[in-house]
C-alpha cells in the first residue's frame, strides 16, 4: 500500500448582504463560512481601519487561528443598479499564518464612491459584497 500527498482546491462564491449599512459601528464581521475544512469570516470596516480612515476596508480572516491555510480570494462591491459599476478588487494570494488577523484591502473604496447614489452600491441601506475564496488543501491519497 502506498500513499501520497496531493494538492486539491476547494472554492466558494457567494454574496454577503450587509443590511442597515449606515448604522454599522466601526466594523462588521460576517457569519462563519467554510471552504473545504477551513472556516472563514469576512471583516468589513465601513469607515476604514487603523491603516486608512478614508476608505472602506475589507479582509478575509481564518476563523480557526490554529491553521495556516493558503487562499486566493477577491471581493466585489456590487452595484444594485448596473453591473458596469461593480467595484472589483484584484485577486489576492496569501499564505495565512497561525493566529493571523486577516489579509485584504485597507483601501477598497472611498466613502464618496460608496455613498454615490448614481453608482448604486447602497440601495435600501444594503451593501452587497461578492466573496470568492479558493483554498488549497493537502489531502492524503492512499493507493
Amino acid at each position: 500500500m502506498t500513499s501520497e500527498i496531493t494538492n486539491s482546491h476547494t472554492s466558494i462564491k457567494f454574496d454577503l448582504k450587509i443590511h442597515n449599512f449606515s448604522n454599522l459601528g466601526c466594523k462588521h464581521k460576517s457569519d462563519v463560512f467554510s471552504v473545504g475544512n477551513i472556516k472563514w469570516r469576512v471583516k468589513v470596516y465601513p469607515k476604514g481601519d487603523s491603516r486608512s480612515w478614508n476608505h472602506m476596508a475589507i479582509y478575509l480572516i481564518p476563523d480557526d487561528k490554529t491553521k495556516s491555510p493558503y487562499a486566493e480570494f477577491s471581493f466585489v462591491i456590487k452595484s444594485q443598479t448596473s453591473s458596469r459599476n461593480n467595484e472589483k478588487g484584484p485577486v489576492l494570494q496569501h499564505q495565512f499564518s497561525q493566529g493571523s488577523k486577516g489579509h485584504g484591502w485597507p483601501k477598497f473604496i472611498t466613502p464618496d464612491d460608496l455613498h454615490d447614489r448614481s453608482l448604486g452600491y447602497l440601495k435600501h441601506n444594503t451593501c452587497i459584497i461578492q466573496v470568492k475564496v479558493k483554498c488549497r488543501t493537502r489531502d492524503a491519497a492512499r493507493g
